[in-house]
């Protein structure tokens, strides 16, 4: 089966941790994981751009999209 996984970013927090169990699971039990994101928040961060290549070795496959950061007010 695929499953898509979508987050704005990846930070060191508890949603990426329970992504990545979550992948590593889905992947041991056959499944392709795509996970849509537009990357490390902090791209300053080691630690936050060893995500996306952690991600990829558990099976994973990251899809980079542009989410807006930022929003922007509508006059």
């Amino acid at each position: 089966m695929n499953i898509a996984i979508v987050t704005k970013t990846l930070a060191l927090t508890g949603v990426t941790t329970h992504i990545m169990e979550l992948t590593k699971n889905l992947t041991m039990m056959g499944h392709k994981v795509y996970l849509f994101s537009t990357g490390a928040r902090d791209k300053e961060s080691q630690a936050n751009l060893a995500l996306e290549p952690k991600f990829e070795k558990i099976g994973g496959i990251m899809i980079n999209i542009p989410f807006p950061l930022q929003l922007t007010k509508t006059p």
